[in-house]
């Protein structure tokens, strides 16, 4: 495992396919130059088979830490109870958190910067901001209570109030307007006077007993 460091390395920083494949290229080109000078065949611990065929790892022994505060037990401690750093390909410290960076990874152009973030004119009334195209500059909730109180109409908020009371009234209208002409008709259909024969009709029936 100590061979190739490098590479392991820059194999643990790489983000891309790209970039994947590129190392796993040169480790190829490293591999078949040591095959082709049968350099590497005998390491120092007297290992028969070369680097570059699979071959079981044994794990050492973990090392016991001390407890009486030397120096070499606080660096293995530190070595076991270390947590990845958050540095970028440079060194440099990172500035966004954890959550931040998954954004970052998802959504490579956002903007956590809040001295960039677009500043939003505020409602005259409650501070919050208001809408850009509001008729009475406010913001949702309170140009709903205006609108609703005065009966007036907000297409940015999508608030139909006076259009609505419009309809609403026209329907009426158009409601008062048929049963009018029905009473109308009916009024007619009374004045009318029926035919001789039918008065005479009407008479006799009245006029004959019930049985």
């Amino acid at each position: 495992l100590q061979i190739h460091q490098d590479l392991r390395e820059e194999l643990a920083k790489v983000k891309t396919l790209q970039a994947l494949a590129d190392v796993s290229k040169q480790l190829q080109l490293r591999c078949q130059e040591e095959m082709a000078n049968r350099k590497d065949v005998e390491d120092k611990e007297g290992n028969l088979l070369p680097h570059w065929i699979c071959q079981p790892y044994i794990r050492p022994a973990p090392k016991q830490l001390t407890t009486n505060g030397s120096a070499q037990g606080s660096e293995l401690r530190k070595m076991v109870c270390q947590k990845r750093s958050l540095e970028d390909l440079d060194g440099a410290a990172e500035v966004l958190s954890k959550n931040k960076q998954k954004k970052k990874s998802r959504n490579p152009h956002k903007n956590f910067c809040t001295q960039q973030k677009p500043k939003y004119l505020k409602c005259e009334q409650c501070g919050n901001p208001k809408g850009n195209k509001c008729v009475f500059n406010l913001c949702r909730g309170c140009c709903k209570k205006k609108a609703f109180k005065e009966i007036a109409d907000c297409p940015s908020h999508g608030l139909r109030f006076k259009t609505k009371a419009e309809k609403r009234k026209a329907e009426e209208d158009e409601q008062k307007d048929v049963k009018r002409s029905e009473g109308s008709v009916m009024e007619r259909i009374r004045e009318t006077p029926l035919p001789p024969e039918t008065s005479t009709e009407l008479q006799e029936q009245s006029a004959a007993p019930l049985l």
